[in-house]
C-alpha cells in the first residue's frame, strides 16, 4: 500500500515538476523578451584564459537545455570547459547597447533582431561558415532558409501561434488563422495583443495573403488599409493582453475561446498543466535564434569548434528533445521525437516541422524596427476608433 500511495504522489506531482521546469523559460514571452538580469549561471570565477569559452544565452529552462545538450557533453568531448553566462541588458533595456560597452563573452545566442544590430555595429564577427560546416557531410542546404546571415548561424525557431480552448468547441472545431477570424462561425472572444505587431500579418494571412507578399503588401498604403480593415472585423470580439503570460490565463479563465499565444507557453500548458487546449500552426509567426561569435573573442578556434558541435543535426534534436523551440537543420528535426523525460511526442510542438511550416511567416524584425512606431501611433488611434487611412508614401502620388 505504503509503495502504490507513494507511486500515485509521484505521478500526480510529476506535472506540477515539470511546470516549474518551464515556467520561468516563459515568464515573459518569447525568448528576445525573456530576461534583463546579468549574472553568471556558474561558480567559480573562471580566470584562466585558453581553456574557457564563455557563452551568453537567456537564463531559464532555456539555458538549462542548452547546457544539458550543449555545454557539459562539449566539455567532456573537447575538454574545453564552457563558462555560462546570461545578457545583461544596458540602461535603456538594449541589449546592443550593453555589448557596445563591452562584451564579456565569446559566443553567444542572440534573437535575429540583435544579431542584425550588432552585426552592423561591428560587434560580433562574420561567420566563416567553412570553418563551421567543414567537418558536417550536409552543409548549407540543410539549414532551413534564413538560417545562415552575415553573422549567426540559427539554431532554433520559436513562433506565436492561435491556441484554442477545444471544449468551448463540441463540434466543428476551428483549424485555420482563416476560422480564427470568422466569429459568425465559431463564436466567442478571441484574446490578441495590444499592438500591431503580428495582428497586422495575422490578419493579411487570413485574408488570403501569402506569406511571402505579407512584408511587401504592408510597405503599401492599400495592403496596410486591407490589414486595418480584417481586424475591424473581430475588433468587438477581442479581448486585449498586454503581457505574454496573459492570453494562457484569459484562456483558463473562459473569457477568451481563442488567443494568440507563444508556441513554448502552449507546449507547458497541454503538457504539464493538461489543459484541453490545442495548437493551430496554420498561420505560425515564427523567429530564429542565431549562434555568434564576439570580435573580441579570446580563443576563436575554440568558438569554432562549439559552434561545429551545437549545430550538429543530434546536438540540435537533443535541445528539441528537452525544449520546445524548433531546430533550424532538417536532419535535426527529423531525430526529435520523444521528451528527454515524458512520454511526449515533441513533434507535435515543433516550429520548424514540415507540416507547421506550410502557411508560415518568418518574422520581419528589420521591418518591424523601420515601422513599428509608425503603425504603433495608427493602431492606438483604429483602438480608439479614430482610424483613418493610410496615408500613401512618396511613390504612390
Amino acid at each position: 500500500m505504503q509503495n502504490r500511495i507513494s507511486g500515485y504522489v509521484f505521478v500526480c506531482l510529476l506535472p506540477l515538476c515539470f511546470s516549474l521546469f518551464f515556467i520561468q523559460a516563459f515568464a515573459s514571452g518569447p525568448i528576445s523578451e525573456a530576461l534583463a538580469a546579468g549574472e553568471k549561471t556558474d561558480n567559480g570565477d573562471g580566470a584562466q584564459e585558453g581553456g574557457i569559452l564563455r557563452i551568453a544565452s537567456w537564463g531559464g529552462a532555456y539555458q538549462t537545455s542548452q547546457e544539458k545538450a550543449y555545454f557539459k557533453p562539449f566539455h567532456s568531448s573537447s575538454g574545453i570547459e564552457v563558462k555560462a553566462l546570461v545578457h545583461k541588458k544596458g540602461t535603456n533595456g538594449s541589449l546592443v547597447s550593453s555589448m557596445a560597452n563591452g562584451i564579456d563573452w565569446d559566443v553567444a545566442d542572440l534573437t535575429s533582431g540583435d544579431v542584425d544590430a550588432a552585426c552592423s555595429k561591428g560587434l560580433i564577427q562574420p561567420i566563416e561558415v567553412e570553418k563551421i560546416l567543414d567537418s558536417d557531410g550536409e552543409g548549407e542546404e540543410d539549414f532551413l532558409p534564413g538560417a545562415i546571415t552575415k553573422c549567426g548561424i540559427g539554431s532554433v525557431a520559436w513562433s506565436s501561434v492561435i491556441v484554442v480552448n477545444r471544449r468551448k468547441f463540441p463540434k466543428r472545431k476551428p483549424q485555420t488563422i482563416k476560422d480564427f477570424f470568422n466569429v459568425a462561425r465559431f463564436k466567442g472572444k478571441r484574446a490578441l495583443p495590444r499592438g500591431p505587431k503580428y495582428l497586422l500579418e495575422m490578419a493579411l494571412l487570413a485574408d488570403g495573403a501569402d506569406s511571402s507578399e505579407v512584408y511587401d503588401l504592408l510597405e503599401t498604403p492599400e495592403g496596410e488599409n486591407r490589414a486595418f480593415d480584417k481586424l475591424d472585423r473581430i475588433r468587438d470580439h477581442v479581448v486585449w493582453w498586454d503581457h505574454a503570460g496573459e492570453p494562457i490565463r484569459i484562456l483558463e479563465e473562459g473569457k477568451a475561446v481563442m488567443a494568440l499565444s507563444y508556441s513554448g507557453r502552449a507546449f507547458t500548458e497541454i503538457t504539464s498543466r493538461l489543459h484541453p487546449f490545442d495548437i493551430i500552426w496554420d498561420g505560425q509567426i515564427y523567429d530564429v535564434e542565431y549562434w555568434v561569435i564576439s570580435k573580441k573573442v579570446r580563443n576563436e578556434e575554440h568558438a569554432h569548434q562549439f559552434l561545429r558541435y551545437a549545430l550538429a543535426p543530434e546536438r540540435l534534436a537533443a535541445q528539441a528533445r528537452l525544449f520546445p523551440y524548433g531546430p533550424m537543420r532538417k536532419s535535426a528535426i527529423a531525430l526529435v521525437g520523444k521528451h528527454a523525460h515524458l512520454d511526449v511526442d515533441m513533434q507535435r510542438y515543433l516550429p520548424t516541422r514540415p507540416a507547421h511550416l506550410e502557411n508560415a511567416l518568418r518574422l520581419n524584425t528589420k521591418w518591424w524596427a523601420d515601422n513599428e512606431k509608425r503603425l504603433k501611433s495608427r493602431f492606438e488611434a483604429w483602438l480608439k476608433g479614430e482610424d483613418q487611412d493610410a496615408a500613401p508614401g512618396p511613390d504612390d502620388e
